[in-house]
């Protein structure tokens, strides 16, 4: 791949998580239910936010990792062990994520019934997000240590 496409890549995957983050931090303070909240109220009362800061903490380590990764195949140093790991990480930032969007299933059933569908449509976005991402992790995993196993010959034909 041309350097300026994996740079330009980086610079997405820099933008994608910076408007997350701006997205979790200031997406409680307009919610319907906060709108006469105190700050104290909207950041320390509610158990579900608390869960999603924390839940959210593997999808930062994965963009991290992300870069990592675009890093390693700019200089073309991704057919290591490094790179390897890199995509292992990846795979298990994918994996933590979507135990986290199963485990918050559990935070509907103390909810608001008619909040329910919309819940469950954006936590089965994540899981399938979630799944994609760990499938086509392991599948790169696997090409990358096929590939560390039997390095190809230089100079011999077949």
């Amino acid at each position: 791949m041309k350097s300026a496409l994996i740079v330009g890549l980086q610079v997405t995957v820099m933008l994608f998580g910076l408007l997350v983050l701006v997205f979790l931090i200031c997406e409680p303070q307009v919610e319907g239910r906060n709108a006469h909240a105190t700050q104290f109220e909207i950041y320390f009362h509610d158990s579900f936010l608390a869960y999603v800061y924390l839940a959210s903490v593997p999808f930062f380590v994965g963009l991290y990792h992300m870069e990592q990764l675009l890093s390693q195949i700019r200089l073309r140093s991704v057919s290591s062990r490094a790179g390897l790991e890199t995509v292992r990480k990846i795979k298990w930032c994918a994996g933590m994520i979507l135990g986290a969007a199963v485990v918050s299933l559990l935070f509907m059933l103390e909810g608001d019934p008619e909040d329910r569908p919309p819940g469950l449509a954006l936590r089965l976005m994540v899981i399938l997000q979630s799944i994609t991402v760990a499938l086509l992790a392991a599948r790169y995993e696997r090409r990358l240590r096929n590939g560390l196993a039997n390095p190809p010959e230089h100079g011999v034909r077949s």
